[in-house]
């Protein structure tokens, strides 16, 4: 009579996306501060801190957003690296595993 083992490969946690969801909320705040600053130009006699704030704010969220989508991407490879690899170890041990059941 064979055991049945379960399948521990298949169960693998899949990738967080947290980071894809804050590089999307920081390019969402660039492309509205974007909106933002273009309709600051239409207005007269600005108080002299408002545009410089606005461009920081719109190229620091840029900014913010790549390095975020540079980690994602980062983390999507190690998982991917780490999943082959754990993938590989359980093969193996299954393979002896199955020997030894012989």
């Amino acid at each position: 009579m064979r055991i049945s083992k379960p399948n521990f490969v298949s169960q693998i946690i899949p990738e967080k996306k947290v980071y894809h969801f804050l590089s999307s909320l920081f390019f969402g705040i660039f492309i509205a501060s974007v909106f933002f600053i273009f309709s600051l130009y239409t207005l007269p006699n600005l108080p002299n801190w408002i545009l410089p704030t606005s461009w920081a704010i719109s190229i620091g969220s840029f900014v913010v957003g790549v390095l975020l989508v540079a980690i994602d991407n980062q983390q999507k490879n190690i998982i991917i690296f780490t999943s082959k690899y754990v993938l590989e170890e359980m093969e193996k041990l299954e393979k002896q595993f199955d020997k030894g059941l012989k």
